[in-house]
């Protein structure tokens, strides 16, 4: 058994998670003061989710093939992002958002002298101090993290290299810890590349370089071949893909929506046949029960990402 194909949720009391959503409550005018997180984060924050965040790379792309320009692409994978949080880096990043006073000291001392154990196959472990990390599943732990990584937008956009549409900069997409970087320019990709590596270095954070890739948008000589791009994350080589799953949606180097349509019908596939069990076949519920779920279950999920 792997430990590494394993991610762990943290369970708190039902006290805690009523404590942490008051906290929120309190903080996130704060945050909006600030204008924390930055715009082109797109998790978690109010009316974006990873549709906003795909539409956003698919227009952009769309944006340079349409005026006969090509167009580079970074996949990033954060390596187990929440459960590798620096603790003293985060309270220093959450006083510069404007968190302080006793709402700080309150974030501080909630994360000292935590004891933790794990439960597998009905079995606790020992008990053991955690040092480090936000813990995936509580309420405040995805705010924690914007907020550990929401710098790192800031520098990027200070490089000036990145994709701009009409008047509007977008040298990155991020979805909590995924995270995408566009550049017309190679020399672009890898400066910003370079800048995540220096970022990931100083804040304790991890990307998983062998996990990572990149694409190449428009520009048929380049699209295709053995070219070798040297395109590299901390010193290690970024696969070439020529199709990629982003946000959950199917993108391919010729934004094709053949690819995209296909996969979400075998979804929708896999979603009906999943509900024969309840009743959903020629001989089960009756045809208005049925309709009633094929449009309140099968058809959003074929349809999502494919507006």
């Amino acid at each position: 058994m792997d430990k590494n194909n394993y991610r762990d949720i943290s369970i708190a009391s039902q006290l805690q998670n009523v404590f942490e959503k008051i906290l929120f409550d309190r903080l996130y005018p704060i945050f909006k003061q600030n204008k924390f997180p930055h715009e082109l984060q797109q998790g978690f924050r109010p009316k974006c989710c990873s549709l906003t965040a795909a539409f956003t790379m698919k227009e952009t792309i769309s944006y340079y093939i349409e005026n006969n320009s090509c167009i580079y692409a970074a996949y990033l994978d954060n390596e187990k992002a929440f459960n590798g949080v620096w603790i003293t880096g985060l309270l220093y990043k959450l006083f510069n958002i404007g968190v302080r006073g006793r709402y700080w000291r309150i974030i501080k001392s909630s994360y000292q002298d935590i004891v933790s154990s794990v439960f597998f196959n009905g079995v606790y472990s020992e008990s053991y101090q955690i040092k480090q990390g936000v813990g995936q599943g509580r309420t405040l732990s995805s705010w924690m993290f914007l907020a550990m990584i929401n710098d790192l937008i800031a520098e990027l956009i200070s490089l000036g290299n990145g994709a701009v549409v009409n008047d509007s900069h977008i040298p990155c997409i991020l979805i909590a810890d995924d995270t995408s970087l566009i550049s017309p320019t190679l020399s672009g990709l890898r400066a910003m590349l370079d800048t995540v590596g220096e970022y990931a270095s100083k804040w304790r954070l991890k990307y998983n370089a062998s996990k990572s890739c990149f694409m190449i948008f428009g520009g048929k000589k380049h699209r295709y071949g053995n070219k070798s791009f040297n395109i590299s994350l901390n010193g290690t080589a970024l696969e070439r893909v020529f199709n990629v799953k982003y946000a959950g949606i199917d993108i391919d180097c010729n934004l094709r929506i053949r690819n995209a349509v296909s996969s979400r019908c075998k979804k929708g596939l896999t979603v009906v046949n999943s509900l024969a069990p309840v009743g959903f076949t020629s001989s089960g519920m009756s045809p208005s029960h049925a309709i009633k779920m094929w449009e309140k279950i099968v058809i959003p999920i074929v349809n999502c990402g494919l507006k």
